[in-house]
């Protein structure tokens, strides 16, 4: 029989302690000295004097043994509460009076603005009709869903669609915790601990009225858990589990790193002795849950057709493997800024990771089959988390592997209720101090948040201490600022920032032409000139890039050089159209009516129908002499446009010159 060893408890005690006082003098440093470089304990940061003080003096209180017992003794009477609620015979009903509970503080303490993920993207892909993405096509759907059939039927807007989805995904995974925790404490007594112990991880972060995916992929992987710890006490189906892994990956491709535990429910199943040896009931359940989600997917447009040559120019390098060379990362693979940035991601999301040294002390021999799927839920999706790179995800304080602590949460839970025991002062002691302590971390994030002022002020301190090492991070982070002083009409402070993304990432191009968009919104024709003239400098085979500096040059009435941007964009796309007509155009302004003779022609070849085109091309005709030609080419624009006075105008002065003595 295994049995834990003698010091253990002290040990465990001593080490919880140790990173309550670590975790708070992390945030009293961040807070009197200002460091981006802890962005991922700075919210203390944003809170006046005395607060930083009274929060760390609030840790030592759960820190040591006799305040925190008193503590534990103040919160005795509403977790024997919760414990009844966990056992009750209305426990679905409080559930879901809880989820809802839970939904109303998610929006009163709603993110006030989107700066910490890829929000402005995502809102113009959906904006733009996409439906499904890569990497999230199931998460980015339902979220155009709710934006298609809340904006006709109450207006709602894109933003308003991922805050609506967020919210809804934090209500979600509240009730699922209620199941779980039941679940999973029903022997042990520990659901409260369970619950309260999710609850309080840096995923909630996501459930705060986000523009962003993430939160459909905790509500699905907190499903997959519940249904695969099902099995494993029922011994029942596979098939709702690996439904479930099924949903966790179209959620998010990244839940891939949950297969090896699904592996581990099929071996349970098949090794258990009352499952069917029908040759259907196999293929029912390796099959049958790929058919009813294919099925799925098929009945909401979801064909591997859509996502066929979708990628943009390459894998993107999620993985540090060098030193530098790439605008994506600054730094190698476990060097000490990459250890660095994940130990504020992982400091921002779970500290109940902290038991998981107990394990090969618990279970010296073998894992029970509960704990086996727990380990491997939790191995791989962290593994996936130490090789990403968290500088891709600057300044978000959380990303798409905030999932991968959910699972060795409950494991470090199950290892603290082994190791007492009977020793329910230990659980007391190392759940108090655990939860009380991600609360004093949570709360204070979550309310700097809530916040718009300190939360866009948080923000630009990050990008201004240089806690983004990356360029790619630090033009990310500036456009993000750039997107919201926009939306605010701020468009100098915009500017500014859209400069400094520039600075950061020369080599792209959407910068200058967002940045010249944005002087041209503002009748800053010179300034935008000037910056789509280093562009062209930069980039002098981008199409874009020609065609913006033209029509900036024609609408600064530089008409000869607006010609020589139009004839440098037929030379890269000789149907264009657009390209053609307008380097015709510019040609009769600068009076070279017989040079612009050529691109009309070719406009009009490409576009038969284009009134304009005719109209221009009959008058670079009229103006050579060639009398015929101009005719037609107006005939030809009052045919397609009988209402077009211009060309009736001009087609009528040039009868009666040229043709009234004619027979």
């Amino acid at each position: 029989m295994n049995r834990p060893m003698r010091f253990t408890p002290q040990i465990l005690k001593m080490t919880i302690a140790f990173w309550g006082i670590v975790l708070a003098v992390l945030h009293l440093s961040a807070a009197l000295t200002g460091s981006g470089l802890l962005w991922g304990v700075d919210s203390w940061s944003w809170f006046p004097h005395p607060w930083p003080f009274i929060l760390a003096a609030a840790v030592l209180v759960l820190v040591v043994p006799v305040s925190s017992g008193l503590v534990s003794r103040v919160v005795l009477v509403p977790a024997g509460k919760i414990s009844g609620l966990f056992r009750g015979r209305k426990f679905y009903l409080a559930a879901a009076a809880g989820a809802a509970a839970a939904g109303v503080l998610f929006w009163s303490l709603r993110c006030r603005v989107y700066l910490l993920g890829d929000g402005y993207w995502w809102i113009r892909n959906v904006e733009g009709g996409i439906r499904f993405h890569l990497n999230e096509p199931l998460a980015l759907y339902l979220t155009w869903l709710a934006r298609d059939f809340g904006g006709r039927l109450a207006g709602i807007s894109t933003e308003g669609a991922f805050r609506f989805i967020s919210i809804a995904g934090g209500v979600v995974s509240v009730y699922l915790l209620f199941l779980l925790a039941r679940l999973m404490g029903r022997r042990s007594g520990a659901g409260p601990l369970i619950f309260l112990g999710l609850l309080t991880l840096g995923t909630t972060q996501l459930f705060l009225g986000y523009v962003e995916t993430y939160p459909l992929v905790i509500a699905a992987v907190i499903l997959y858990i519940f249904l695969g710890i099902r099995q494993l006490e029922s011994n029942g189906s596979v098939f709702w589990p690996a439904v479930a892994f099924l949903l966790c990956l179209l959620m998010h491709l990244t839940a891939a790193s949950l297969a090896p535990s699904l592996a581990w429910l099929y071996r349970h199943w098949w090794k258990n002795p009352g499952k069917s040896s029908k040759p259907g009931s196999l293929v029912l359940v390796l099959a049958g849950p790929l058919l009813v989600v294919t099925i799925f997917l098929l009945s909401i447009g979801m064909t591997p057709a859509l996502f066929l040559g979708s990628s943009e120019g390459g894998t993107l390098p999620f993985f540090p493997f060098v030193q530098a060379g790439s605008v994506y990362f600054s730094y190698g693979l476990f060097s000490l800024p990459h250890l660095s940035d994940l130990l504020n991601l992982a400091l921002l999301i779970s500290p109940f990771c902290i038991p998981l040294w107990l394990l090969p002390v618990v279970y010296k021999d073998r894992l029970g089959p509960r704990e086996g799927f727990l380990v491997l839920a939790s191995l791989f999706p962290l593994g996936a988390l130490v090789m990403f790179n968290p500088e891709l995800g600057f300044p978000r304080d959380w990303d798409v592997f905030a999932f991968s602590l959910i699972a060795p949460t409950l494991l470090g839970i199950t290892m603290l209720v082994k190791v007492s025991g009977n020793q329910k002062g230990l659980l007391g002691y190392a759940g108090t101090v655990i939860i009380g302590t991600s609360l004093l971390h949570l709360v204070p994030w979550v309310l700097v948040q809530a916040d718009e002022g300190r939360s866009l002020e948080r923000y630009e301190h990050l990008l201004a201490a240089g806690t983004a090492r990356s360029a790619h991070a630090r033009a990310f982070g500036h456009e993000d600022v750039t997107n919201y002083y926009r939306g605010k009409e701020r468009y100098d402070i915009a500017a500014a920032h859209y400069r400094k993304a520039i600075e950061a990432t020369p080599g792209t191009s959407r910068l200058y032409l967002n940045l010249a968009a944005m002087y041209q919104r503002e009748e800053q024709l010179d300034q935008a000139i000037a910056v789509m003239e280093k562009a062209a400098v930069m980039f002098p085979e981008e199409l874009e890039v020609k065609i913006r500096l033209g029509s900036f040059y024609r609408d600064a009435e530089r008409f000869r050089e607006a010609a020589d941007q139009y004839a440098g964009a037929v030379r890269l796309k000789p149907d264009l159209y657009g390209g053609w007509f307008n380097l015709g155009t510019m040609l009769i302004k600068t009076g070279d009516y017989r040079e612009a003779v050529g691109p009309l022609q070719k406009a009009v070849e490409l576009c038969p129908d284009s009134v304009s085109a005719h109209l221009n091309l009959g008058s670079s005709f009229a103006f050579t002499g060639v009398i015929d030609r101009a005719i037609q080419e107006y005939r030809t624009a009052l045919k397609l446009d009988p209402d077009n006075e211009i060309a009736r105008h001009n087609l009528g002065y040039l009868q009666r010159e040229y043709l009234e003595d004619k027979p």
